[in-house]
């Protein structure tokens, strides 16, 4: 009898760990596979409390009440004070489908402890089979909205209510992102890059068009005449024609890593947690086993070492820090530069102002172990005091930070120059 007493609760306790984590993600059940961003709030009332503790915090819920009670107040704004469960997870999605329209194509998803008491905040609701049609208040506009699951789903266009999803399962450090942070930002890269690709391919083409275009306009400078000199100079190209091999080839790269990075990401996400001392947010991008950027990111070494090493004491708004792999960062930057730096050596010794610019980024990358930085809490009055008040501190082969920062600094008078019409001196 014991035996059976402990096999049965060993399977309930089973059950209960199997199950919590989809408890927690059960919003993401009501989700499309195919959406392309989901915006989840992890479990309503909690979150709120956590808005109101940071703004009694920072003093703002003094000079605004309402944000002492956020969820309550944007209840009673909305007229929704019936049959929300405030300990669920909400969410904002944005579908996949047709971005011309006059209306986005998105859902909300609102968790409810009783469907038909929260339809009853709306009076003028009517149902017409599973799906009702209200009006939010003070909002004219049609809403629709259907009941899956837990959930009262809202949209304003009828036919995304036709059909309850399969839901969004989220794989990876992504699915941990979403069930562990208070607020989540989630980008389904796999059904997005199908819209972004061809959006870059085309973008390309015609971002470099126009950009080619204006560098071709002559460049107007202050004090010019209709004659003379003065419009001679008026009518050279904004920038040095023999540039634009090199100026061209730099768009492209940033264009191509943004590229390969849309064609190797699964997910990406955007994690906020709420916390006594603050606001931490976590930037994730996870990439597909085996890709090029899979690979490349691999070579990164991580660090469970603090990452603040060096910043003074002292208030901030905001801080963070990094650590670098020397090689791969080297790599990394050197992969990057090798199209550009072929351009500069055609240039001959038009080149070597930046290919000096160059060479110093390099070097400095190579010399950089960490780096940590912070923007500095403001002492006096505004107006009286800097409001951006930045310290940064990076550690490594100190003589050669210093050293490629001088050539950065030394070659840019240069550049300017090179890229100004007739070749004047900046001023």
């Amino acid at each position: 009898m014991k035996l059976h007493r402990i096999a049965a609760s060993a399977c309930v306790a089973v059950a209960l760990l199997v199950m919590a984590p989809l408890a927690r993600a059960q919003v993401l059940q009501q989700v499309p596979a195919d959406a392309l961003v989901v915006i989840k709030i992890n479990k309503l009332k909690p979150v709120s409390d956590k808005v109101a503790a940071l703004m009694q915090k920072l003093g703002v819920a003094q000079m605004k009440p309402e944000m002492a009670d956020p969820l309550g107040n944007m209840q009673k704004e909305a007229g929704v004070t019936q049959g929300v469960d405030q300990n669920g997870e909400a969410a904002f999605v944005l579908l996949n489908g047709d971005m011309n329209g006059e209306k986005p194509p998105g859902i909300m998803l609102v968790p409810v402890s009783d469907y038909k008491a929260f339809l009853g905040n709306f009076a003028d609701a009517k149902t017409e089979g599973d799906i009702s049609t209200i009006h939010p208040k003070n909002d004219p506009a049609d809403t629709f909205v259907a009941n899956w699951g837990k959930y009262a789903v809202l949209s304003p266009q009828k036919e995304y209510l036709s059909k309850k999803p399969e839901g969004l399962t989220a794989q990876g450090l992504a699915a941990k992102e979403l069930e562990s942070k208070d607020i989540v930002a989630y980008v389904n890269m796999k059904t997005a890059r199908a819209r972004l690709l061809p959006a870059i391919t085309q973008g390309r083409t015609q971002f470099l068009a126009k950009f080619e275009k204006a560098m071709n306009q002559p460049a107007r400078q202050p004090g010019n005449r209709a004659g003379g000199a003065n419009a001679a100079a008026a009518a050279q190209p904004a920038v040095n024609q023999k540039y634009m091999p090199v100026m061209r080839t730099g768009i492209n790269r940033f264009i191509d890593v943004a590229e390969q990075i849309i064609r190797d990401a699964d997910s990406a996400t955007y994690g906020i947690s709420l916390t006594d001392p603050g606001i931490s947010g976590t930037m994730l991008l996870e990439f597909a086993a085996g890709s090029p950027s899979a690979t490349r990111v691999a070579e990164f070494k991580n660090s469970d070492a603090s990452m603040l090493t060096g910043l003074p004491q002292g208030k901030y708004l905001m801080f963070g820090g990094s650590v670098s792999t020397t090689a791969a960062s080297q790599k990394l930057v050197n992969d990057f530069l090798a199209p550009i730096e072929k351009e500069l050596a055609a240039l001959g010794e038009d080149g070597k102002p930046l290919q000096n610019w160059a060479d110093a980024i390099k070097s400095y990358v190579g010399a950089v172990k960490s780096t940590a930085m912070g923007m500095v809490t403001p002492s006096g009055m505004i107006g009286e005091d800097a409001i951006i008040q930045p310290v940064t501190v990076s550690t490594g082969d100190a003589k050669a930070i210093i050293d490629a920062q001088k050539q950065m600094f030394e070659s840019q008078q240069s550049i300017m120059q090179l890229f100004t019409p007739g070749g004047a001196k900046p001023r």
